[in-house]
């Protein structure tokens, strides 16, 4: 599937939310968690003797796990990546769920405390040694608390070994040393109202209406991790003691460390520093709260003024399945198979011409420790709940009365099979905070982790086992009417219907006429046509950084840098300078939107659904970008699969296809997306901005209906085609796992066939530019009582790599200094964000500023003292101190991000296009270091200059 990066207009990237895949993405058993989890179903019967399904599955032996005397258990893992890095974690096994009335909000009310001091640590403290040794606040040290967890995070260097130490010292005293210091509860009273503030928001609005059918009579339904306010404000000190001293204790605890260490001196420590915790003498039962089922579906039909597309939600209420033994694996396999090829078919659906929904997807989620959710997601095209619930509800039963066919079911196993052995090929090059998650989840809900050699194993044993007739059965889950709960939301303008018009909009899937699936599979080559070649007329080496650099007789250039960064991943990019800005405004629109409808065609001989099923079991793709100074490639594969990402690029090139089909179901989406667009106070805000900045300016509009009405696929077809016509002024760069000699092969064969003329061509400067002065909206919209603040600068800045990574260094300094004053100092700001970007075309720029959420009546108070803090660094320069802990932070950043392909690849991209030479990436960590007071001081002038400054206020309507 194609993407596309669109520059200033917002509205085109909501045309590509809407082009992607919209596939619900599940996890394997041990694996990184992007994920619903799977579980199990009573219908299973075969066996796989040799995997000892009704055993426990094993340990993995890499890890250590061990229980100390007072029943705190620990999971230990050495992992090399990243390099020198430590990730702790310290888990509760109580939440929001273990509050009486008195205490609803205290479980993340104490998460909070445990931040402003401890028995040997004072808040300061705390802060000095995070940032002190060089962790980031808020990715280093963080916090969160669920229903029925609390977890804390610490990701520490592990050059210094006081580090270590000093780590799980703060560790233990957050088990149980926190001081619950009185004015530092009263101080946090008012942020924890901001947080509150931030996060009641449409989701939120919309999910407080769902959970009381969701958790139907359970205690779920009434004790939502943000708590009571009433609670929060008034709450004494005692009640905190209270919660703490009865649910934070050994017994339901876990340490967690995974990092580049030796797990024998971890373990060491942690027996040192937690076991001599001591339980309560009468302790409180544990206990998990069940969501009991109901014979009758449950109905919500929920409006909201910001409510942009209308959409529903179908949940299944069913036990959770058990884990532990490989038999529940197999179940977790089956289910898998299932939720993949059915979001496959609505994925179909959704691409056809006239589409019967915008999106459709089905999953799972968790409604507590004992039962889970099976749920249908949809949005309908316009207001049209009759046609959209109706054909979900008659492809899943299309497929619990056909069946899936044999070629869907040996290409989903074959797709799945290759995602795990990729995972087993990448083993050494697993980032820790995979294996952390991992722990974390087999601490709080007894996940197995055998390893993922064994689970290789297991799903190679069960794919031959596992009947489709089984995967089949798991649609009868989806089609049950008992524990059902229907949620519908629409905007407020909508007609409503009632619960039986929803009932009768699923009944009537019952009579619809589904034909049996045909599934259209071409094994045909992707490439077709015998290619010519070409020549390698020039070849190079840059000896420091490993560079090779080849050009072929067509024109093209080639960098090619071979590592051992990951041995399973071969990335690549390819640029060519021109874009869209060679093309007058009459055909802008269909320019700008080229790949976003190309990506819904397909290429060659193959349309988009085919393209998929053709490259299943593959691990390759590529996505083509048409943007305002460049057109070129990105894409990714398996060094195995370097073959099928050539003929990729071939096909991109010479063969991008138009799909009319696919590009009507693009323009239905995208009529959905701007219908009502503008219920989104968000989406009304950034346009505001937008348009104060750049006015009228076609190439920065926002979305309306006369741009989509000036879309046209086939000029778009024809102007992505004019892009790639001749490669001969493209550059080619290549970073990951592969054999130089291999990849040289594929170039001459594929880059070598590509057309080259002898093309020379730059980008246009389309000369759109922000107004200057001082620019200012003030917008009145939305319903939650909080002002949305953004301060942006803008204006002409020098550009280099250098700078980019200086202008950083100044992002993280201000949000350092503007955290301490907003969120520590004031109390009265929750989500900031500073933001600082520097572009070189199409002329040297730069945008930088700041955002946060806050009390209405605190906005122009927290924003003077904000620019208070910018002018301070103007005057006087940085905090010495600060300014060292941000460039020792960046400096082990640096050292970590050069062990990763992706940064190589990022950077070789950015030095090749200034022309400068692959070895000026190690200059860079030299930019970081050298970097003075004055400098800096100098740099917060130029690109934090009051001279162009735009603040943008939104505040609730009728105030």
């Amino acid at each position: 599937m194609a993407a596309v990066i669109f520059p200033n207009a917002g509205w085109a990237r909501e045309i590509l939310v809407l082009s992607m895949r919209r596939f619900s993405v599940i996890r394997v058993f041990g694996r990184a968690s992007k994920v619903l989890a799977i579980g199990s179903i009573a219908l299973m019967a075969a066996t796989v003797e040799s995997v000892g399904q009704d055993e426990l599955l094993p340990v993995d032996e890499r890890v250590t796990v061990g229980t100390l005397d007072n029943g705190l258990r620990y999971y230990v893992r050495h992992n090399g990546e990243p390099e020198g890095r430590g990730y702790l974690r310290l888990v509760v096994h109580a939440g929001s769920m273990q509050e009486d009335e008195r205490q609803r909000g205290l479980a993340r009310f104490i998460e909070h405390m445990a931040f402003f001091g401890t028995e040997r640590f004072s808040h300061d403290d705390i802060v000095n040694f995070v940032e002190g040794a060089g962790m980031r606040w808020g990715d280093a040290a963080n916090a969160y608390t669920g229903y029925d967890e609390t977890v804390y995070t610490l990701n520490i260097p592990l050059g210094n070994g006081g580090v270590m130490d000093r780590a799980f010292q703060l560790l233990a005293d957050w088990a149980s040393g926190v001081t619950f210091d009185p004015l530092r509860i009263e101080q946090e009273r008012a942020f924890l109202m901001e947080e509150r503030r931030a996060r009641l928001d449409l989701s939120e609005r919309i999910s407080e209406k769902r959970y009381p059918l969701n958790y139907y009579e359970s205690r779920y339904a009434r004790r939502n991790p943000l708590g009571s306010m009433i609670v929060m404000r008034n709450a004494p000190r005692q009640r905190f003691l209270e919660y703490y001293e009865t649910w934070y204790r050994p017994n339901l605890m876990s340490i967690i460390a995974v990092g580049d260490f030796n797990p024998e001196a971890v373990e060491a420590r942690i027996k040192a520093h937690f076991g001599e915790l001591k339980n309560p003498e009468n302790e409180v039962p544990r206990e998990f709260d069940n969501v009991p089922g109901h014979e009758e579906t449950l109905y919500s039909v929920v409006t909201d003024p910001e409510i942009t597309v209308s959409s529903a939600q179908v949940l299944i209420k069913e036990d959770a399945d058990p884990e532990g033994r490989a038999v529940d694996y197999r179940t977790m396999l089956t289910k898998r198979l299932f939720m993949r090829m059915m979001n496959s078919r609505l994925e179909e659906r959704s691409r056809e011409a006239e589409p019967p929904f915008v999106s459709a997807s089905v999953g799972r989620v968790s409604l507590g420790r004992k039962r889970m959710g099976y749920i249908q997601n949809v949005t309908f095209v316009g207001e049209d709940f009759q046609r959209g619930l109706s054909e979900l509800y008659a492809e899943v039963g299309r497929v619990a009365r056909d069946g899936f066919t044999d070629t869907e079911f040996k290409r989903e196993k074959a797709n799945s099979l290759r995602g795990i052995e990729r995972a087993l090929d990448e083993l050494e090059e697993t980032d820790s905070i995979l294996y952390v998650e991992e722990f974390t989840r087999a601490f709080l809900t007894g996940e197995p982790i055998p390893g993922i050699a064994r689970e290789v194993e297991m799903t190679r044993e069960f794919y031959q086992d596992i009947s489709i007739e089984e995967v089949n059965a798991v649609a009868e889950i989806y089609l049950k009417e008992r524990d059902r709960v229907v949620h519908y939301s629409t905007t407020e303008e909508a007609e409503l219907p009632q619960n039986e018009d929803l009932l009768a909009a699923i009944e009537s899937a019952k009579g619809l006429e589904l034909g049996v699936y045909q599934d259209f599979v071409d094994a045909d080559p992707l490439v077709s046509v015998e290619l010519k070649g070409g020549e390698i007329v020039k070849s190079d080496m840059e000896l420091q950084t490993g560079v090779y650099d080849w050009t072929l007789d067509n024109g093209i250039r080639v960098l090619a840098k071979p590592t051992n960064l990951s041995a399973s991943e071969v990335l690549f990019e390819a640029f060519s300078p021109g874009g869209h800005s060679l093309y007058q405004d009459d055909v802008f629109i269909p320019a700008y939107t080229a790949t976003a409808v190309l990506g819904e065609s397909g290429l060659g001989r193959f349309n988009a659904a085919q393209l998929e099923k053709r490259l299943a079991g593959l691990t390759a793709f590529v996505n083509p970008y048409l943007r305002g100074e460049y057109e070129g490639l990105r894409g990714a594969a398996a060094p195995r699969d370097l073959d099928t990402l050539f003929e990729l690029i071939y096909l991109q090139c010479t063969e991008p296809r138009f799909d009319r089909d696919g590009y009507e179901g693009i323009l239905a989406r995208t009529r959905v997306v701007l219908e009502n667009r503008f219920n989104s106070p968000a989406a009304v805000f950034q346009d505001a901005i937008e348009k104060t900045l750049f006015g009228d300016q076609l190439r920065s509009a926002n979305l309306s209906e006369k741009m989509i009405q000036q879309m046209d696929g086939e000029m778009s077809y024809h102007l992505f085609k004019h892009r790639f016509e001749d490669m001969s002024d493209f550059t080619f760069v290549f970073v990951g796992g592969f054999d130089p000699d291999v990849l040289k092969k594929f170039v001459e064969k594929y880059l070598g066939s590509l057309p080259g003329g002898g093309r020379v061509e730059g980008f246009r400067d389309e000369e759109v530019r922000p107004r200057t002065g001082k620019l200012k909206v003030d917008l009145e919209r939305g319903l939650e009582e909080r002002a949305r603040v953004r301060v942006l600068f803008t204006g002409e800045g020098e550009w280099s790599l250098e700078n980019r990574y200086r202008l950083a260094m100044m992002r993280d300094y201000l949000h350092l200094r503007l955290r301490s004053l907003l969120r520590e100092g004031k109390e009265g700001v929750y989500d900031l964000d500073v933001f600082a970007n520097l572009d070189g075309v199409p002329y040297e720029n730069y945008s930088t500023g700041f955002a946060f959420s806050c009390d209405p009546d605190e906005a122009r108070l927290s924003i003077d003292l904000a620019l208070g803090e910018i002018i301070d660094l103007h005057d006087f320069g940085p905090d010495r101190s600060l300014f060292r802990r941000v460039k020792e932070g960046h400096l082990r950043q640096f050292d970590m991000n050069i062990e990763q392909n992706r940064f190589w690849l990022s950077n070789l991209v950015a030095l090749t296009k200034e022309g400068r030479d692959p070895s000026e990436i190690y200059d860079l960590e030299t930019a970081i270091f050298s970097l003075r007071d004055a400098e800096f001081q100098k740099l917060a002038k130029t690109y934090f200059s009051l001279d162009n400054i735009l603040f943008a206020v939104m505040t609730p309507e009728e105030r």
